[in-house]
């Protein structure tokens, strides 16, 4: 008997994260990756925020997000002013925060219904 109705309609659930590894649902993931509430990406090629290129994000553009949160180590960092510039050329909006940050943030907007993307680095080494 159902009691009561889950509006979320996200598949993916981020349960735990940490600077290396990212539980979602029942798998853990070690390196880097995008969640949407549709779709995972896994592997993302870039480990390191100075490895983002424009072509890094191209995977989403057919996806019609809303919103790229780029979870980046303990304290976020800010892309280059170039590579925003050209993302958002491409109607992509990027933001950038912590990986803790971003997990949080996508769980918010993925239980509201919102198109929204975790681009989450994970360093292997």
């Amino acid at each position: 008997m159902l009691l009561t109705q889950d509006p979320n309609a996200s598949h993916y659930h981020i349960k735990q994260v940490s600077l290396t590894s990212v539980h979602i649902n029942e798998e853990i993931y070690k390196q880097s990756l995008i969640v949407m509430p549709h779709k995972i990406i896994s592997p993302w090629r870039p480990q390191v925020f100075h490895e983002l290129y424009e072509e890094d994000f191209q995977v989403l553009l057919s996806e019609n997000i809303e919103v790229v949160l780029l979870g980046v180590g303990e304290r976020g960092a800010r892309l280059p002013l170039e590579l925003y510039y050209r993302l958002l050329e491409k109607k992509l909006v990027i933001e950038c925060m912590s990986l803790a940050a971003a997990c949080r943030t996508y769980s918010i907007l993925s239980a509201e219904g919102r198109r929204v993307a975790a681009a989450l680095l994970l360093p292997t080494s």
